[in-house]
């Protein structure tokens, strides 16, 4: 069995991916207290705008960005997690994109069509990623479930927000008054905001329960026994000796 120690190569990049989650959400989450400041106030200049906008985008591409890097990380043969990695990035790069035409568009138009299916699908993808994270956390050095548990629910949080906002700005053009819509898009920005502090301490949970390299502590524990029985077979085999047709030990144990 594989072990990785802590100056392996895949355990540096497994320890800066997970790292690198939990800043994204992190940044999430200061972009969308900023935008909760902002939201409905008259006079914001230009800048504020685009900071809190950067700032939303790069929360939302770093935890994307990490996920593949931890992906990156697992050997090939963990194909469910590898997979359930992937469902998650694209899951929030999605999200980000469904995000976009909700931003630039004006009025009511088809726009809001394509950031409902995104959406809706990256949602779907980021939770059923999150799912197989969480079936399979020992492959990716978590030995316990709950870091994932609390990814699933700030996975179904931040989605949610998003589709707070979404119908917030589709029911403005029908029965919601401007007031009412900035209310209901601080709702959904703040339950996106509940989301990716959850996330976060979900990706730092996984970091700090990992132990020194890629592999859990229970991981590396087995891999252990696991070598040390392979050891002491192969000095049962080099030590054994034929007498009369029959294979008899060497005193291995009482070696001086």
């Amino acid at each position: 069995m594989k072990t990785l120690s802590a100056t392996s190569p895949d355990a540096h990049a497994g320890d800066f991916a997970l790292r690198l989650m939990v800043e994204g959400y992190a940044t999430a989450t200061l972009g969308l207290i900023a935008f909760l400041t902002i939201n409905g106030v008259s006079g914001i200049p230009a800048v504020a705008e685009i900071g809190t906008a950067a700032l939303i985008v790069i929360g939302l591409l770093l935890p994307a960005a990490g996920t593949l890097r931890l992906r990156g990380a697992l050997d090939a043969n963990r194909r469910a997690a590898r997979d359930g990695l992937v469902m998650q990035a694209l899951g929030l790069v999605g999200l980000l994109l469904g995000l976009v035409p909700i931003e630039i568009s004006s009025s009511l138009s088809v726009l809001y069509v394509v950031s409902a299916v995104l959406i809706i699908v990256s949602g779907a993808a980021a939770l059923a990623g999150t799912f197989l994270i969480r079936r399979h956390s020992s492959d990716i050095g978590t030995s316990i479930g709950r870091g994932a548990d609390y990814l699933i629910l700030g996975t179904v949080l931040i989605f949610i927000g998003a589709a707070v906002i979404l119908g917030s700005n589709v029911a403005f053009y029908f029965v919601l008054s401007s007031v009412g819509n900035t209310v209901y898009c601080d709702v959904g920005a703040t339950i996106l905001a509940c989301g990716s502090v959850i996330a976060a301490y979900a990706c730092f949970v996984m970091h700090a329960r990992r132990g020194p390299g890629l592999a859990s502590p229970e991981y590396v524990h087995e891999s252990h026994e696991d070598d040390d029985r392979a050891r002491r077979r192969e000095e049962w085999h080099e030590g054994t000796r034929t007498f009369g047709g029959d294979v008899l030990p060497s005193p291995i144990g009482h070696r001086s």
